[in-house]
């Protein structure tokens, strides 16, 4: 651990793709490379080298870090940006993938970002059944996920301010998916959509009684 700290972020980088490690040793260099890292873009080379290794111990040790740091959340509220769009990019690339099984920690990570690609990602994330996710449930698990993921860009449950068009667009894949074969997909999109119009009820009875205050 005291090398690493001795090492740059480049040469923590390089030793990361010079041979497959173990969880444990990827999670320390992960770690002290966080611990240097200052823009979106050493996140971003962080991630393509993930993409790159195509190794699975490596990529779980990225999502748990990132995860434990609330990397993602405080990227999210810097808004859009070229280095945004190329981290989003990163993350659909890393979900059109099948050697991890890190779909879940990056579907809940994806949804901090309210942009049109995240929107498309979790459209597909509703369908896809990565084999690695199938010999536990089926993919099932991630479904919800990505799912709520919609809800919540299209109705937050907290006080972020999302782009209209982005929460419509959001929206209308929840309707277009509520015409879905799979049933369990229909219910859990109703449920959302049912919510999300209870939402816009109060919301008008809240604006409602404030104009008659005033």
């Amino acid at each position: 651990m005291e090398r690493l700290k001795q090492m740059t972020r480049d040469q923590i980088i390089e030793s990361m793709t010079a041979e497959d490690l173990r969880y444990d040793e990827y999670e320390s260099k992960v770690t002290e490379y966080m611990d240097k890292a200052k823009t979106v873009d050493d996140v971003n080379l962080l991630l393509e080298v993930a993409c790159h290794r195509r190794n699975e111990a490596l990529v779980d040790a990225i999502t748990s870090v990132l995860g434990r740091r609330h990397t993602f959340s405080g990227i999210a509220v810097q808004g859009n940006s070229a280095s945004v769009d190329r981290l989003l990019n990163l993350i659909a690339e890393m979900l059109s993938q099948t050697w991890h099984g890190a779909y879940e920690d990056l579907v809940a990570e994806l949804e901090k970002f309210p942009h049109p690609k995240t929107i498309e990602a979790l459209r597909q994330m509703v369908d896809i059944k990565p084999a690695i996710l199938a010999e536990l449930d089926d993919g099932d698990a991630l479904s919800r996920k990505a799912i709520w993921a919609l809800g919540k860009i299209a109705s937050p449950l907290d006080d972020r301010k999302i782009d209209p068009e982005i929460k419509s667009a959001a929206l209308d894949v929840l309707h277009v998916l509520s015409s879905h074969s799979d049933k369990l997909v229909v219910e859990r999109i109703h449920k959302q959509l049912d919510r999300i119009s209870k939402s816009h009820h109060e919301d008008s009875i809240e604006a409602q009684l404030k104009d008659a205050s005033t």
